[in-house]
């Protein structure tokens, strides 16, 4: 594993660009070529992915998920970097 922000940089967004981010399922097939078992930076890609698609759609990305299970929940803060600890919010 190389690291989230190493595998995004260097192999995942050279090789991502052209493709339709509208197209998630074209997008997961070719992150299953480049990642193998990379799950945090396959995640962090489908995040964007999905907020993306919320943004184009003009609605939250939960509902485009099939709506909110809960209306509250907790949530885990930690920079990138990792140096800090974890904040619980």
């Amino acid at each position: 594993s190389l690291g989230v922000m190493p595998a995004l940089r260097d192999h995942l967004g050279p090789a991502l660009l052209g493709l339709d981010p509208r197209d998630i399922g074209a997008v997961d097939a070719q992150l299953d070529a480049l990642l193998l078992g990379d799950r945090m930076a396959r995640g962090a890609v489908n995040m964007a992915l999905y907020d993306l698609a919320g943004k184009a759609a003009g609605v939250p990305v939960h509902r485009l998920l099939g709506g909110a299970l809960r209306r509250r929940g907790r949530s885990c803060l930690a920079p990138i970097d990792g140096r800090e600890s974890v904040n619980h919010v």
